[in-house]
């Protein structure tokens, strides 16, 4: 997992902990609020992380900072390609 990512999910997790955003179900225990949370953080995760993968390593960002993503090569149009 890239560095830009782990940010990505670490700011998601933060943003989804029970009281910083919001709090499911209100006036449950401990553990069903975590729970909701959990099944929250899953879902938002799978609907946007392919979202987040191409806005954070897009050609020209990616290149910038790091180099083209695994398993492409910066050809010679300077674009990131899986084959040139």
């Amino acid at each position: 997992m890239e560095l830009y990512m782990s940010l990505f999910v670490a700011v998601l997790f933060f943003v989804l902990t029970p009281g910083v955003l919001l709090r499911l179900p209100t006036g449950g225990s401990k553990l069903m609020v975590a729970g909701v949370h959990a099944l929250v953080f899953a879902l938002v995760f799978g609907l946007t992380h392919k979202l987040a993968m191409d806005l954070l390593y897009k050609e020209g960002f990616a290149d910038a900072v790091k180099g083209c993503p695994k398993g492409h090569s910066l050809c010679a149009d300077k674009k990131c390609k899986e084959k040139c």
